[in-house]
C-alpha cells in the first residue's frame, strides 16, 4: 500500500504537471497552506480546506478524493496530540526529579500538576485514536451515502435540464443537448451544456446542485463556503461572448447565497442562478450574477 500521510497525498493531488502556484489558483487555498500541509508542519482541522483541494475545478491528480484526505487529517492530528503529551510528561517528570533539594513543596504540587495534565492529553489521544476506529466503521455506510448523494445528483441534474428544456420550448426557443466531454477544454467542464441558434449565446453551460440535508450534516459544510467553490469553478475559463454559465439548485436558502455574489465573481461572462422547483416541474426564478461587459445586459437569455 502507498504512503496515505496527509502530505502526500496532497502532493499527489496537486500532481507533477503544475506548479504549487497552479494548483493553489485552481482550489482557491494559499499557496503558504498547501506547502505547509505538504511539508507536513500543518494539517488544517477544518474541513472546507480538504473540500477545496479535491473540487471539480481543483482537479485533483491521482484520483484523490476529500475522504482521504480527512482520514489522513484525523491520522495527523490523533499523532501529534499524542506524541505532544508524551513530550510533556517527560519534561515534566525531569522537573520533578530535579526537587530533591530543599524545593518548596508548592513546587512539587505544581510540577505533579503539570504532569497529571499530561497524562490526560495522552488520555484524550487514546480516546481520539478509539473514536477513529469507530469512524472506520462507519466507513462502508458513508461510501453508500456518497453513492447515493451521486445517484440524487444525477437525478436532479436530469429533471432540471428537462424542466428548463420545457421552458425554453415555451418560449419558442429551441436547443440541442451536446455531449460535453467533446467540448474543447483543459480546465473543468460543465455538467450539461446546451446549443442554441439564432440568439446572443450560442452556448449554455449548465453545474446543477440538489440539497441533501443528512450528507450536508456529516460533512460539515457552511452554504457560503459551498457557494464560493461553485462559483469558482469557471473562473479559470477564458471569457466568450457567446457562452452563458447557470448553477442550478433546489434549495431556495442556496439560491439567494449564490445571488448575494451578483456584481462581485472574478468570471468574465454571462452567468446566471436558477432555483427549480421538481415537485412541479418548474422554473421558480433566475438571477444573473455577471456578464460579459459590465454594463451589458443586451445577452440576456432568461428560462423564466
Amino acid at each position: 500500500m502507498g504512503d496515505t500521510s496527509l502530505g502526500t497525498l496532497v502532493k499527489q493531488a496537486k500532481g507533477d504537471d503544475r506548479s504549487l502556484r497552479e494548483y493553489a489558483k485552481d482550489s482557491g487555498v494559499d499557496a503558504a497552506i498547501i506547502s505547509k500541509i505538504i511539508n507536513g508542519t500543518y494539517a488544517p482541522k477544518k474541513p472546507d480546506i480538504y473540500l477545496k483541494l479535491t473540487s471539480p475545478q481543483a482537479s485533483p491528480r491521482g484520483d484523490v478524493t476529500y475522504e482521504q484526505l480527512m482520514e489522513a487529517a484525523s491520522t495527523t492530528n490523533t499523532s501529534r496530540s499524542y506524541q505532544a503529551g508524551i513530550a510533556a510528561g517527560m519534561a515534566t517528570t525531569a522537573s520533578i526529579l530535579s526537587v530533591v533539594g530543599g524545593v518548596p513543596v508548592t513546587a512539587l504540587a505544581t510540577s505533579l500538576a503539570s504532569l497529571v495534565a499530561a497524562m490526560t492529553a495522552v488520555d484524550g489521544a487514546k480516546k481520539a485514536a478509539t473514536k477513529k476506529e469507530k469512524q472506520k466503521d462507519m466507513l462502508t455506510f458513508n461510501n453508500d451515502r456518497l453513492l447515493e448523494f451521486e445517484k440524487k445528483q444525477k437525478r436532479f441534474r436530469a429533471a432540471a435540464l428537462g424542466i428548463i428544456i420545457t421552458s425554453l420550448a415555451k418560449r419558442g426557443i429551441a436547443c440541442k443537448v451536446e455531449d460535453v466531454t467533446k467540448l474543447d477544454l483543459v480546465s473543468a467542464r460543465p455538467d450539461e451544456c446546451l446549443t442554441l441558434s439564432g440568439l446572443p449565446i450560442s452556448s449554455w453551460w449548465f453545474s446543477f446542485w440538489a440539497k441533501d440535508k443528512e450528507l450536508d450534516e456529516r460533512a460539515l459544510v457552511f452554504k457560503e463556503d459551498r457557494a464560493q467553490v461553485m462559483l469558482s469553478r469557471y473562473t479559470p475559463i477564458s471569457a466568450d461572448p457567446e457562452r452563458k454559465v447557470s448553477i442550478v439548485v433546489d434549495d431556495a436558502e442556496m439560491y439567494e447565497e449564490l445571488a448575494k455574489y451578483k456584481g462581485q465573481t472574478s468570471y468574465r461572462g454571462e452567468m446566471s442562478i436558477i432555483l427549480v422547483d421538481q415537485s412541479g416541474f418548474e422554473v421558480i426564478k433566475e438571477e444573473y450574477v455577471a456578464h460579459y461587459e459590465e454594463t451589458d445586459t443586451a445577452r440576456e437569455l432568461h428560462v423564466v
